[in-house]
């Protein structure tokens, strides 16, 4: 799918690789995408998993590249560890950063907000809403028995929530495929755009 979406953008994708795990290792590949004019390096990552080394690095060597992470690192631990090579990132998530959200997603924000003193991160909103339908689905099987509670829980259907209206499908996903652009400015997440809104 990524290959796909890159030829319709008119990107051209040099290759795929590992990120290698020594500091040497990490020069080494980066010598090499210099060489090949590289302009966007794409990392499926979290915090912990190694793009802290890979950032710190081009930073070091003062590469004129962008890198772009999954959800894995919009956290704050990112930003704090990453420090001012962590600036420029681009970071692609599923849903709306919470700080976006309207309606009631808005009303949880500021209550989240109000009582922690610090912004919701990335996964609060989905956790508080996935602890929402759970307890829906329990009210509405009535017994403590978990098949009968994963039955309601599947049947659930145009649930208004934080993020809008959603239900489940067959396959227990949910309806929803936001996802949005975002980026690390000044040492903060800061929304760009929604990439994809259905």
């Amino acid at each position: 799918m990524l290959r796909s979406k890159a030829h319709e953008l008119v990107m051209t994708i040099v290759g795929y690789t590992q990120i290698p795990d020594t500091q040497a290792a990490i020069e080494a590949t980066l010598q090499e995408l210099d060489a090949q004019g590289v302009d966007l390096i794409y990392f499926g990552a979290t915090t912990n998993n190694g793009i802290l080394p890979l950032i710190q690095t081009i930073a070091a060597r003062d590469m004129q590249v962008s890198v772009m992470g999954p959800d894995g690192i919009m956290e704050q631990a990112f930003i704090d560890r990453g420090g001012a090579a962590a600036e420029g990132t681009y970071v692609t998530v599923a849903g709306m950063p919470a700080s976006e959200l309207t309606g009631s997603g808005a009303v949880f924000y500021d209550a989240y907000t109000n009582r922690f003193g610090i912004a919701p991160e990335t996964f609060s909103a989905f956790g508080y809403e996935a602890a929402q339908v759970a307890l829906l689905a329990i009210e509405r099987a009535g017994v403590k028995d978990r098949t009968q509670i994963i039955k309601e829980l599947a049947k659930i259907q145009d649930y208004t929530g934080l993020f809008g209206t959603w239900s489940f499908d067959r396959n227990g996903d949910t309806s929803l495929s936001l996802v949005s652009g975002n980026r690390v400015q000044d040492g903060a997440f800061t929304f760009i755009d929604l990439l994809v809104a259905k």
